[in-house]
């Protein structure tokens, strides 16, 4: 029978660290738009500011960066016991996105007891700079079993550059 690898957290977290430095690095050689420039109405690619409310929880704030090709970056307040989340996003009628990703979960010692993956719909609203969506987690086991799922309401705000003052 093949033995079960372990992965403490900060190994996890340089490895995500080094593929998020990878793809800037990849993203940054690729055309991109000057700065400042505006994505179009509608498009939910850009940095989201994110509050999100469980049943029996507080709303937690989340920082959300969707990139155009189809990436999804997010980082909560439950560090050190889960790592950012990656994950990827598209489109599914005008205006409204659905998102799958994956955390890495630690438990206070910092061994890997599993994955938190998450569903996301977001339906933005017609100025495109803010939304009201659901979520749906599940926690998975290092082994791969789903405790049930969980909903949360959650809401956005675009992130918009601000003048340096």
């Amino acid at each position: 029978m093949a033995q079960q690898q372990r992965i403490g957290r900060r190994a996890a977290v340089r490895t995500a660290g080094g593929a998020v430095a990878a793809g800037a690095v990849l993203a940054a050689g690729m055309a991109a738009p000057t700065a400042g420039a505006q994505d179009s109405p509608g498009s939910l690619v850009g940095t989201w500011i994110i509050t999100s409310t469980r049943a029996g929880s507080v709303p937690n704030g989340i920082l959300v960066t969707v990139l155009p090709d189809g990436s999804f970056l997010r980082t909560g307040n439950t560090h050190p016991t889960e790592s950012p989340a990656m994950g990827v996003w598209r489109q599914v009628e005008e205006g409204v996105y659905e998102v799958t990703y994956l955390a890495l979960q630690f438990d206070p010692i910092g061994k890997f007891i599993g994955h938190r993956k998450a569903w996301l719909r977001i339906p933005l609203d017609p100025s495109g700079d803010s939304f009201t969506g659901r979520g749906r987690v599940v926690m998975l086991d290092p082994s791969g079993v789903e405790s049930a799922p969980t909903e949360s309401e959650i809401r956005g705000t675009r992130m918009l550059p601000e003048p340096f003052a």
